[in-house]
């Protein structure tokens, strides 16, 4: 099993695709895809994201190379908008992550405070 392994990594095209393959490899990497699809929990995906969710972990063409607001070239892999500032919805895809893990706490009387230090019971 390590002979295909190594052979796959050396095998990457980039840095980039080596590190995809590390990270896909990972024990509880696929975990996300035993998730129960519910709204109320935030879990259940529409079929965009889910096609780039796929096209991401998969290192698939999800858009067409194109120039980013930021200035960035954005090729057709699509993985500058995991990381660039200026991205559309990033403050409010945030903000839901953070309220799945602050209503999850709560569920489980755990005590938690936001990003400002304001305890949340």
């Amino acid at each position: 099993m390590s002979v295909i392994r190594e052979r796959l990594l050396s095998a990457a095209p980039s840095q980039a695709a080596k590190a995809r393959l590390i990270a896909a490899a990972a024990a509880h990497s696929g975990a996300c895809l035993n998730a129960r699809p519910c709204s109320t929990l935030g879990t259940r995906l529409d079929s965009s994201t889910l096609r780039i969710a796929v096209g991401l972990r998969l290192s698939a063409p999800i858009c067409a190379p194109h120039d980013c607001v930021c200035g960035a070239t954005v090729d057709c892999l699509g993985t500058h908008g995991l990381s660039c500032r200026k991205v559309a919805g990033r403050s409010s895809r945030h903000s839901s992550a953070n309220d799945v893990i602050k209503r999850a706490l709560s569920a489980a009387d755990v005590p938690s405070s936001d990003g400002a230090g304001i305890s949340v019971a």
